[in-house]
């Protein structure tokens, strides 16, 4: 599962926690929907017009481990945050146009 979250819900959970008394606990930055990698490479293929990655077996063994973990913003939407980009989907579709096009003057350059 991948854990994602869009830089400006990331800056207003920082403005959050920097302006407010907390209880010290660890609170994630996170969407509201992990979503499995594969999921995710699929629907950015099908939005992009790509064809969808093959899948090629077991991934190398990383440095800290394999990760598949679903994070929570529980805490967070407790006190008062709430995603503007609660899925990975929302987030991917605000930022898509800016990188597409930066991709595009890339390949002019």
């Amino acid at each position: 599962f991948l854990n994602q979250a869009h830089r400006d819900d990331i800056a207003a959970a920082l403005f959050l926690l920097g302006t407010t008394s907390p209880p010290e606990l660890i609170y994630n930055v996170c969407d509201s929907e992990p979503i499995a990698q594969r999921a995710a490479l699929e629907w950015l293929a099908r939005t992009l017009g790509c064809a969808v990655p093959e899948t090629i077996g077991q991934s190398p063994p990383r440095k800290r481990g394999a990760s598949n973990k679903r994070v929570s913003n529980r805490r967070l939407r407790a006190l008062g945050w709430s995603p503007a980009f609660p899925t990975f989907q929302s987030g991917m579709t605000a930022i898509l146009p800016s990188i597409l096009e930066t991709y595009s003057h890339q390949r002019t350059s």
